[in-house]
């Protein structure tokens, strides 16, 4: 391209470079110009507010900034507007699509409601336990992870991996084992 500021011949590349460091150069002292000629030519001073270079930056931000995404929960491609926006996340948006999210909220409210818990390893739901029609176990549950200093959850793995540590004991001793 024609840089029609300083009459010369100049790649994108270099003109972008030369607004990058002219903003930072501004930024740092504001109103700061080298002296001479040569001196503004390498600055870029004039390059923050070329009309022609930020055209160019325009259009290469249109080219990096991407349309579509992948859910990571469905696994459909789908327009940015359909992924709310987050800070933390290198694009600016969440990695599951609105309508997931929605599941996943909805599921972790009704399992909060019912006194369970939804975990998941692998896309799959480990254990879902509803102690609606049981409250005296929830309060049992509670009461011992309590005493243990455990979570429900935990005091709930706890007491399956002691039930399989006990029938694995039973089939080792018993007759019919081994």
């Amino acid at each position: 391209m024609y840089c029609e500021r300083y009459r010369c011949k100049l790649s994108r590349e270099a003109c972008l470079k030369r607004q990058k460091l002219a903003r930072r150069a501004n930024a740092r002292r504001p109103g700061w110009q080298r002296g001479g000629s040569a001196a503004v030519l390498l600055s870029g001073s004039h390059c923050v507010d070329c009309e022609q270079g930020m055209k160019i930056a325009a259009e290469e931000k249109k080219m990096k900034s991407p349309t579509l995404k992948i859910c990571n929960e469905c696994g459909v491609e789908k327009p940015l507007s359909e992924y709310d926006r987050s800070k933390n996340c290198k694009d600016g948006h969440f990695g599951f699509c609105k309508s997931c999210r929605r599941k996943k909220v909805r599921q972790r409210t009704l399992a909060k409601k019912r006194g369970g818990s939804v975990k998941k390893a692998a896309g799959d739901t480990i254990l879902t336990v509803d102690f609606s029609r049981h409250p005296h176990l929830m309060e049992h549950l509670q009461r011992q992870a309590a005493e243990a200093f455990r979570t429900i959850e935990n005091q709930v793995r706890y007491l399956i991996y002691r039930e399989s540590k006990r029938e694995e004991a039973e089939n080792r001793t018993s007759p019919g084992g081994n």
